[in-house]
C-alpha cells in the first residue's frame, strides 16, 4: 500500500496487535501540502501541548508506553514524522533532509494553533527538538532529549566524501523503491526489527512499534511502511562548530535523560563539551542517567516517566 499521494490508511483497517497496552487516545491527522503527517495524542485537548518526536525509523507508537503515565492535563501528541508510521512519504523523486523536520514541526504548530509546548524528543527526534527549540525560543517551554547528547555533527574534511556517498546511494534506494517491498511474515519481520535494533527494544516493544510501522497485504504478509529514502545520508551535513553555535542558543530548560546502555555516537569528551555549553545557556539544564537501552522509554517506561513529570510540572522560569 502505497501512500506516498498523501492518502492515509485507516486506523480501523491496520492490525492493531499491540492495543492492549494502551489507554485512551485519539488518532490525529495534520494536512501538508504533500499530504499528512499522522500522529496520536493522549490526555486533554484543552490541556498543556507537549509534542513527542520519534527516532530514526521509529514511529509515534515508541511513546506509547510512556505518554500514558503522565498526567491528564498534559495534552500528549506524537506524531509520525514524514516517511515513518502512517504519515505520508515525499512525493516520488525527493529526498529527505534532517532540516527538514524543523518545517514539519512548524507545520504542526501552524494547524493547531500552538502558541507554545514543550518537546519530549527520542534520538532523532532529541536533536529535532534541540534544535527548534534553540531556533525558535518563543515556541518551546521546555525541551527533554531521550537519550542523545547531541545531533550528529561531521568533520567538514569528509564532507566532500560523504556528499558524494549521498549521490551514490540515492540512486541504488530509488531503484529499489520502484519494485514492490519485500514481505515477511509477522515473526519474521518482527525478527528482522529486532536484530536491526541490536537488543535496543524488547520483542514486545517490537510489536508496539510493528502497530504502525507495517502494513498487511491481502495475502497476511507484511511488509515495513516506512519510507526507504530515508536511509539515503544527507546530502548536507553540518559540523560540530556550526551546531554548538546553534545549540548555545537553548534559553529553556532543557534535560537530557541518558540510558545507561544506550549508545554513544560522537567521542565523550565532545559530548562533555556540549553538556558544558548546555549548562551555561539553558537557564535549567538537567542530565540524568537512568538504567536502561536506547529504547528505555519503550522498554522501561516507568523509569523515565517521574523524571519527565517532574520537569514538566516545574513552574515556568520568571521572563520565559
Amino acid at each position: 500500500m502505497d501512500h506516498s499521494n498523501g492518502e492515509m490508511p485507516q486506523i480501523e483497517d491496520l492490525d492493531l496487535k499491540a492495543t492492549s497496552l494502551l489507554k485512551d487516545w485519539k488518532e490525529v491527522s495534520i494536512p501538508v501540502p504533500w499530504g499528512t503527517i499522522a500522529g496520536k495524542a493522549w490526555g486533554n485537548p484543552c490541556g498543556y501541548p507537549v509534542l513527542g518526536l520519534h527516532g530514526w525509523q521509529d514511529n509515534a507508537g515508541t511513546f506509547d508506553r510512556l505518554a500514558p503515565l503522565l498526567p491528564d492535563k498534559f495534552y500528549f501528541l506524537a506524531v509520525d514524522l514524514p516517511g515513518h508510521g502512517l504519515s505520508s512519504h515525499y512525493p516520488p523523486g525527493m529526498t529527505y533532509a534532517f532540516q527538514d523536520m524543523l518545517l514539519h514541526v512548524k507545520f504542526i504548530f501552524n494547524h493547531l494553533q500552538w502558541k507554545k509546548c514543550s518537546l519530549v524528543g527520542h534520538s532523532m527526534g532529541g536533536a529535532v527538538s534541540m534544535m527548534f527549540g534553540a531556533l525558535m525560543p518563543t515556541l518551546v517551554d521546555k525541551i527533554i532529549s531521550i537519550d542523545l547528547v547531541k545531533p550528529m555533527g561531521y568533520d567538514t574534511k569528509i564532507h566532500p566524501d560523504k556528499t558524494l556517498r549521498a549521490i551514490s546511494s540515492y540512486f541504488d534506494i530509488l531503484k529499489k523503491t520502484e519494485g514492490k517491498p519485500p514481505c515477511y511474515t509477522y515473526d519474521e519481520a518482527k525478527r528482522r526489527l529486532l536484530v536491526a535494533n541490536a537488543g535496543s527494544i524488547t520483542p514486545e516493544s517490537a510489536d508496539v512499534l510493528m502497530v504502525r510501522g507495517t502494513r498487511k497485504t491481502e495475502e497476511g504478509l507484511y511488509y515495513f511502511s516506512r519510507d526507504l529514502r530515508q536511509t539515503i545520508p544527507g546530502l548536507v551535513s553540518v559540523n560540530n562548530d556550526s551546531l554548538k553555535e546553534l545549540l548555545s542558543r537553548i534559553r529553556v530548560p532543557f534535560m537530557i535523560i541518558k540510558g545507561t546502555q544506550g549508545p554513544l555516537y560522537e567521542p565523550e569528551e565532545l559530548y562533555n563539551d556540549f553538556i558544558n555549553t548546555y549548562n551555561e545557556s539553558s537557564p535549567r539544564f538537567e542530565y540524568v542517567k537512568v538504567d536502561g537501552t536506547h529504547h528505555l522509554h519503550l522498554n522501561t517506561p516507568e523509569r523515565v516517566a517521574s523524571h519527565i513529570i517532574r520537569f514538566l510540572d516545574a513552574p515556568p522560569l520568571a521572563g520565559l
